[in-house]
């Protein structure tokens, strides 16, 4: 698993913290406008693809506005942006796929709280997960 902390050898950790946070199921800080998935490309369908190993339900959103992609030189070479939110009503199936080595058919991946970014080909993704109340509230 490639998961981008400051200590390198403490990714054990940083992926159970990530797991851990998962499982507190943020609130949403203001809603957003969403709309069920939209595939624009093959990279969106890879992406929904690894996102259908703990959710059938994406969308596409304009959220999160508070959790940019870490400045690398993958993240400034990207043209495209895309945002998906996710529901998931079943957090275990996240957790293990969190500390599952599938998590590196993502390349590197940022964490923080709900939300997971990453970079594939030229698109910047940003992956949040949700759980149902969350969800719907951010959807309504």
């Amino acid at each position: 698993m490639k998961i981008e902390t400051g200590f390198p050898r403490r990714r054990f950790l940083a992926s159970s913290a990530l797991a851990a946070c998962a499982l507190l199921v943020p609130r949403v800080h203001g809603k957003s406008r969403s709309e069920p998935t939209a595939v624009v490309n093959e990279e969106d369908q890879a992406v929904i693809a690894e996102l259908a190993a703990y959710s059938s339900t994406v969308y596409v959103w304009a959220g999160p506005a508070n959790f940019p992609l870490r400045p690398s030189k993958a993240a400034a070479e990207a043209t495209r942006s895309t945002k998906f939110l996710v529901l998931v009503n079943d957090f275990e199936k996240l957790a293990l796929y969190l500390i599952s080595g599938n998590l590196e058919r993502l390349g590197v991946v940022y964490a923080g709280g709900p939300h997971l970014a990453f970079v594939i080909g030229e698109t910047a993704y940003t992956v949040t997960n949700y759980g149902p109340r969350d969800f719907y509230r951010a959807i309504g």
